[in-house]
Formats: structure tokens, C-alpha cells, sequence
């Protein structure tokens, strides 16, 4: 019995380290970028909620490779906090998620929207919507 704790335990902390080092997938299983001219100029701001209506035909990018959506998600995941409200939206980038649900980032050339929060839009996100 006493040679079985020992083994028991091992086996255990295998489990445990083998289940803590797995990385989960990435639960985004497409992205689609939709975008206007980074520097199109407009009488009035364009919100998120607008951006279809404006901008009819905008073109639109879809990624559906994992390294393409890890790259655009990794953006997304690094964004830092602003106090500015002054959103301009020139595209907006829906995440649809294994379970179909979906996430929207609204991006301006300064800000972006994303979860409910305001950030400073990223120089890479920019170049990844305009190269």
C-alpha cells in the first residue's frame, strides 16, 4: 500500500502538468474584416452601429486560417485602455466564435471599441486593415 501513495501521487502530478500545459484552441473560427479608406474623410463621425449603412460597399477580408486568426486575435488581446471617445469608425472586424456567436471591434485610426470598452487602436492592427 505504502508503494502505491507514491505512485498514485506521481501519476497525479503527470495529469495535472499534462492538463495545465495543454493550450486550449482558439475559440474564433473566422474572422471578417470589412474597411474604407483609413483616411476618408466624413461630415460626421461614423459609429459602429452605422458603419453598413455609410459604407455599403466596403470590401471585406475573411480569415479562416488558424495562424491568421491567432495573429488578428493576439492584436486584439494586447489592446491598451483610452479615455478618448472620439470613435471614428473606418472598419469593423467581426469574430465568429466556434458556438456561433460573434464579437465586433470597431476601429477607428485612433481608437477601436471591442468588449464593450475604448482602447488605442494598435499601428499593426491599422497596417492589417490597410497595408
Amino acid at each position: 500500500m505504502k508503494r502505491l501513495t507514491p505512485l498514485f501521487l506521481l501519476g497525479s502530478l503527470g495529469l495535472l502538468f499534462t492538463a495545465c500545459s495543454h493550450q486550449p484552441e482558439n475559440p474564433v473560427r473566422s474572422i471578417v474584416i470589412k474597411h474604407t479608406e483609413l483616411g476618408r474623410q466624413t461630415l460626421f463621425k461614423i459609429t459602429c452601429d452605422n458603419f453598413d449603412q455609410y459604407f455599403k460597399d466596403a470590401p471585406s477580408l475573411t480569415i479562416v486560417s488558424q495562424k491568421g486568426i491567432d495573429s488578428v486575435t493576439h492584436i486584439l488581446d494586447k489592446l491598451t485602455g483610452t479615455d478618448d471617445t472620439g470613435l471614428d469608425v473606418r472598419a469593423r472586424i467581426i469574430l465568429t466564435h466556434a458556438d456561433n456567436k460573434t464579437d465586433t471591434a470597431c476601429v477607428g485610426v485612433s481608437e477601436t471599441r471591442y468588449k464593450g470598452a475604448i482602447y488605442k487602436t494598435p499601428e499593426e492592427l491599422l497596417k492589417l486593415i490597410e497595408p
